[in-house]
C-alpha cells in the first residue's frame, strides 16, 4: 500500500508561536511527520498536492499577496517560485504533474474572473485563459487531469450559469467547454478523473437538491436510468427493482435494527444511485463501493456520507470529446 500524503494550511497556534503557513505531512505505520514548505507568513492557502514519478511532492498554492506559487520538495529541502501575479491568480488550484514531472495548474484568475491553465516547459512557465467563470463563489473549485498524451481536462463551476462545465484541451492547441449540468443550481466542489480510456469521470454538489452527483462522459446508457451500463445489472430496464424509481435516482436506509448488521437495499453510494442498482438483488460484498466509484472522493468524505446516513441521489450522463 502507498504512503499517504497530506499539504494543508496551518493555522497560527493560540499562543501565536507559529505563523500561518503551508505543510506538508507524510504518514507513517503510527505517526505522522510534518513539516512546513514556505517560511513566509501567509502563503499556503487553496493548496493543491501531486507526486512526480520519483514520488517527490509538488504544491501548488495561494499567496495573501494575490500570487499563484508552486513549491517542490527534493531529496530535502524545499524550493519554490512564484507562477503567476497576473489578476489575483491561484484560487481553487489543482495541480497535476506529467511523465517528465513537469507540473500544470489550473485555477481561477479572480480579477478578469477566468478559468486559467498554467504548465511549465522546462523553465518557462506558459498560461492560457480558458474560459470565464461568472464570479468567484466558495464553490468554485476547479480539477485538472492529464490525460494519457498529456492533454489537460479541467471540470469547473460556472457561477455565471450556476452550471458544472467541462473544459479539454486538443493535441493541437485548441479547447472546447461544455456545460454538463445546468438543471437548478449545480457543479460547485467538483472532482475530475479519467477513465483508462481517458472519458472523464465528475463528482459534483448539487445544492438545489443537496445531493451528490456523477457525470460520466462516454458512458453509454442503454435503459437512461443514469447508470453506465457497465455498472448496471439491468442495462436495458431503467426501474431494475421494480419500485416505481429509476435506478440512477434511488435512495434508502439501513435494514436492520440500530447496532445490528443489515443489509443496504437501496442506500446510495456518494448520492448517486444505489447498492442494489450496483450488485443487484444481494446487496454488496464485503470492501464497499467498487474502486471506480470509490476514488471520486476522499476516504474521509466517504466515511461522513456512509456515518451521517447521506441519501441524495443522482446521475448525469454527458458526451465529451476533446
Amino acid at each position: 500500500q502507498g504512503t499517504p500524503r497530506i499539504s494543508y494550511y496551518h493555522w497560527r497556534t493560540s499562543t501565536g508561536l507559529a505563523s500561518d503557513r503551508l505543510k506538508y505531512g507524510m504518514g507513517g505505520a503510527s505517526s505522522w511527520a510534518t513539516e512546513f514548505v514556505d517560511a513566509t507568513p501567509g502563503r499556503g492557502k487553496y493548496n493543491s498536492l501531486a507526486l512526480d514519478a520519483a514520488g517527490n511532492p509538488q504544491i501548488a498554492y495561494y499567496d495573501t499577496a494575490r500570487t499563484l506559487r508552486l513549491a517542490v520538495r527534493g531529496a530535502s529541502t524545499w524550493t519554490n517560485q512564484q507562477v503567476d501575479a497576473s489578476g489575483d491568480p491561484g484560487r481553487f488550484n489543482s495541480l497535476a504533474v506529467d511523465a517528465s514531472g513537469d507540473p500544470h495548474v489550473s485555477y481561477i484568475a479572480a480579477i478578469p474572473n477566468q478559468l486559467r491553465y498554467a504548465f511549465q516547459v522546462l523553465t518557462v512557465w506558459r498560461f492560457e485563459d480558458v474560459a470565464g467563470v461568472g464570479a468567484v463563489e466558495n464553490s468554485s473549485v476547479t480539477s485538472l487531469a492529464l490525460d494519457a498524451s498529456g492533454n489537460p481536462h479541467i471540470a469547473y463551476y460556472d457561477a455565471a450559469t450556476d452550471s458544472l462545465k467541462y473544459a479539454s484541451r486538443s493535441s493541437s492547441g485548441v479547447w472546447t467547454t461544455q456545460r454538463i449540468d445546468a438543471v437548478g443550481s449545480t457543479g460547485g466542489y467538483c472532482s475530475l478523473k479519467l477513465d483508462s480510456g481517458n472519458r472523464p469521470i465528475i463528482s459534483y454538489y448539487d445544492a438545489t437538491t443537496r445531493s451528490i452527483k456523477i457525470a460520466y462522459g462516454d458512458y453509454p446508457d442503454g435503459d437512461l436510468d443514469g447508470i453506465p451500463n457497465v455498472f448496471d445489472p439491468c442495462p436495458t430496464n431503467a426501474d431494475c427493482n421494480s419500485n416505481g424509481i429509476v435506478d440512477g435516482r434511488e435512495g434508502g436506509t439501513m435494514a436492520g435494527a440500530p447496532g445490528t448488521v443489515g443489509r443496504l437495499p437501496d442506500e446510495s453510494i456518494f448520492g448517486c444511485g444505489s447498492l442494489a442498482a450496483l450488485y443487484g438483488a444481494g446487496g454488496p460484498p464485503r470492501g464497499g463501493p467498487p474502486a471506480d466509484l470509490l476514488f471520486l472522493l476522499a476516504p474521509g468524505v466517504y466515511l461522513f456520507l456512509k456515518r451521517s446516513g447521506y441519501r441524495g441521489s443522482a446521475r448525469t450522463r454527458f458526451s465529451a470529446r476533446a
